[in-house]
């Protein structure tokens, strides 16, 4: 089964929405002890759009879309 890139994109958000709606869900600590703030989390979402871009032209996208639910599953399993 192959997805669409807008197929992808669309599963990201669903899981980075998820991720947010947990309660558990705490950002990572930077080097003081601070979370990131919104300007920093915007830009590392960013960051990891571009890789999903790059890694889109180098993969099957079902593949791709596998990988990622692979992540978003053991980031539910670690905060869920």
């Amino acid at each position: 089964m192959k997805i669409t890139k807008r197929q992808l994109k669309r599963i990201i958000r669903e899981e980075k929405r998820k991720l947010h709606e947990l309660e558990e869900y705490r950002p990572p600590l930077d080097a003081e002890g601070n979370a990131p703030g919104a300007a920093e989390i915007s830009d590392q979402l960013g960051v990891l759009h571009d890789a999903i871009n790059v890694l889109i032209e180098l993969m099957e996208p079902y593949e791709l879309a596998e990988e990622l639910e692979g992540i978003a599953f053991g980031l539910k399993e670690m905060y869920g």
